[in-house]
């Protein structure tokens, strides 16, 4: 429930603070809980807390190897190593999070941004024709509103590598 109520503080009402306490709170209740950890991680990733970041989510994938949200774990964990600006890293946890998920929009924007700061255009462009076809009402505005790393480096890296690929 503390891991839940952390990412309704980030995700949805954009208080990473609040949310982060809530992530500690869960891992001193249960140093275990994968999700936790996950979500804590993909917290600090927004923050542009990359180091964290990639610890926290890795610890997360080897607490639960083969967890049925495993595209989560993968695409959570694709994001942190986009904030460590680690891109050829990011694209695989990406494509891993794909096979599992193909329509899991959040994976598309972060192998999109991944593939942009490697310089492989013609990969971005393909993920971004990808992007419109299963989010078409996608637009940046909304983005910068709404997300939580709109107002990070890491949010500042998407958005660049989405207008480049035209949105």
């Amino acid at each position: 429930c503390l891991a839940v109520d952390g990412v309704v503080h980030s995700a949805l009402s954009n208080k990473q603070s609040v949310a982060e306490k809530r992530f500690a709170k869960a891992l001193d209740v249960n140093p275990n809980d994968a999700m936790s950890w996950l979500f804590s991680g993909v917290n600090h990733a927004f923050r542009d807390e990359s180091e964290k970041a990639v610890d926290f989510v890795e610890q997360a994938r080897r607490l639960s190897p083969i967890d049925p949200l495993g595209y989560l774990f993968h695409s959570f964990a694709a994001f942190a190593h986009v904030s460590a600006e680690d891109y050829e890293r990011a694209v695989e946890l990406a494509d891993k999070s794909l096979d599992l998920n193909a329509r899991h929009v959040s994976t598309l924007r972060t192998k999109l941004c991944a593939h942009y700061h490697l310089g492989q255009h013609d990969e971005m462009m393909q993920t971004g024709q990808r992007l419109r076809r299963q989010l078409p009402v996608f637009n940046l505005d909304e983005y910068r509103k709404s997300h939580p790393a709109a107002d990070y480096d890491v949010g500042r890296r998407m958005v660049t590598a989405l207008q480049a690929a035209g949105f």
